[in-house]
């Protein structure tokens, strides 16, 4: 409770924290406009006067379509969306000061049966907020932003349309975007992410097994030798796609290297 995870006290552009809240939601394109005009009567008051709670006080004062407009249904449809985030559990997520650390280590642990919506709105959350610190930074020095185990970001579908904006928005800020998982095809069967994936620069493999050779022949236009390959790595072993490149690498980790990464 208190957790002061208030994106409009958190990140200063209150139009990708706007977003980041109908996302989470589901919230569709049309009624995103109502959305985007409360965050811009946000967006002139001082950053130390933005809250969640002022927002949706906002979005209740606006002046509602005509009764018999196309908009009207969908206007109420977006408040009852966001009267949700009002009251607990998901209201005990804005209250409380923001974090000031840049850790933060947050347990989704006995989240009971809210927990679908629960993990989407959170993890959209501390997304955004890393972005928005990232983008803080001068564009001069090199940011990463890495999000291991994907698979479980991917059960939500609009986790994935996010990570597909951020690697492009992060390119323009010397951000680079580096993704892990255990499963190639956790990528590939998503659009958003598989796009990111296609288009990456760089891409290690590890040991493949027999499940995801069609995944890797259609996606990346390896060869049956490349494939073979890739079946046979031992541990320490990988391959690293660059370009048009292909390195095959073997990682060889000192007595310190060994005792540091060891799990325990």
């Amino acid at each position: 409770k208190k957790m002061g995870l208030d994106l409009f006290k958190m990140v200063p552009d209150t139009f990708a924290a706007s977003e980041t809240l109908c996302n989470a939601l589901n919230i569709d394109d049309a009624s995103r406009l109502h959305a985007n005009k409360a965050a811009a009567v946000l967006a002139k008051m001082e950053i130390s006067q933005r809250s969640f709670k002022k927002f949706y006080q906002i979005l209740k004062d606006l002046q509602p379509p005509s009764f018999d407009g196309p908009g009207y249904s969908k206007y109420f449809d977006m408040l009852q969306y966001f009267e949700m985030l009002s009251s607990p559990p998901y209201s005990d997520f804005f209250e409380g000061q923001p974090p000031s650390s840049n850790k933060i280590i947050l347990s989704l642990k006995n989240i009971g049966s809210a927990g679908g919506m629960v993990h989407r709105l959170i993890t959209q959350i501390a997304l955004s907020y890393a972005m928005g610190k990232a983008l803080l930074m001068p564009k001069i020095i090199p940011k990463m932003i890495m999000l291991d185990e994907v698979w479980m970001l991917l059960q939500h579908q609009s986790l994935g349309n996010y990570i597909q904006n951020l690697s492009r928005r992060g390119r323009k800020y010397n951000i680079n975007l580096m993704m892990a998982t255990q499963n190639i095809e956790d990528m590939t069967g998503n659009v958003d992410v598989k796009n990111v994936l296609v288009n990456s620069d760089t891409v290690i493999f590890l040991r493949q097994s027999e499940a995801t050779v069609s995944a890797l022949k259609e996606h990346f236009v390896l060869s049956d030798f490349a494939v073979s390959f890739l079946m046979k790595l031992a541990i320490g072993q990988a391959l690293i796609k660059y370009g048009n490149h292909m390195v095959p690498v073997n990682i060889l980790p000192d007595k310190e290297q060994l005792e540091l990464f060891r799990p325990r």
